[in-house]
């Protein structure tokens, strides 16, 4: 388990907001994915889809989509499905 302080959780988030550049392909903190086509006074206009754009605080954008929510055992990076280990058994059936 790993402990992060309030205050390198506040810098941190602040340091990712400010480094937010159009084009960047961003999820916000209720979950929504898009990518920044405008930034203002500490809104931002994400697109979700095609010709829809919604605005969004800066503060809420949590991280890039690129990123995970959280660390995966280990502290590594997880292994991508096509380079997994095959399962033992057949999908859909259990074992007994």
């Amino acid at each position: 388990m790993m402990v992060v302080s309030p205050r390198k959780q506040k810098q941190k988030h602040a340091d990712f907001v400010n480094s937010i550049e159009v084009g960047t392909d961003v999820v916000t903190a209720g979950g929504m994915y898009g990518t920044v086509n405008f930034i203002e006074d500490g809104i931002c206009h994400l697109e979700v889809d095609n010709d829809v754009v919604i605005r969004v605080a800066m503060s809420s954008l949590s991280r890039t989509a690129g990123e995970t929510d959280t660390p995966t055992k280990g502290g590594s990076e997880a292994t991508p499905p096509d380079e997994a280990e095959p399962a033992d058994e057949e999908p859909g059936t259990t074992k007994r």
